[in-house]
């Protein structure tokens, strides 16, 4: 995964800030995961968690003040998210370490997406 892209910022100090946080944590994650390390892909993903529920409660403030039309929708992608971290880091059943790496890689790749598309919009 790359470093953080000047072109992905979206002009709004404040937020940018937190996408670069973010960017640095999905980074962080997705190393974790590429070297297979249970214990730090789920201290990757309750760090990463924290920070997206209070980033995404900034943005979500933005786009209603700023009147986004999709703002909606950006809600729920973030809702998804949320729940998906949620439930990776909460999973205990047998083989979990497993899903564990599989879902912190969809975590990371879908986040790099959103951020790239959807937080552009």
């Amino acid at each position: 995964m790359s470093d953080w892209d000047q072109e992905v910022g979206l002009g709004v100090d404040s937020l940018d800030a937190h996408h670069r946080q973010v960017w640095r944590r999905i980074r962080h994650l997705a190393k974790a995961v590429s070297e297979g390390d249970a214990s730090d892909v789920r201290s990757s993903l309750r760090l990463l968690h924290a920070y997206l529920v209070e980033h995404d409660a900034a943005e979500e403030r933005w786009m209603e003040e700023a009147g986004y039309p999709g703002a909606r929708e950006h809600l729920r992608a973030h809702a998804a998210m949320q729940e998906r971290v949620a439930a990776a880091r909460a999973d205990e059943r047998p083989g979990a370490e497993r899903r564990l790496l599989e879902a912190a890689d969809w975590i990371a790749r879908t986040l790099a997406t959103h951020m790239r598309a959807d937080d552009l919009r």
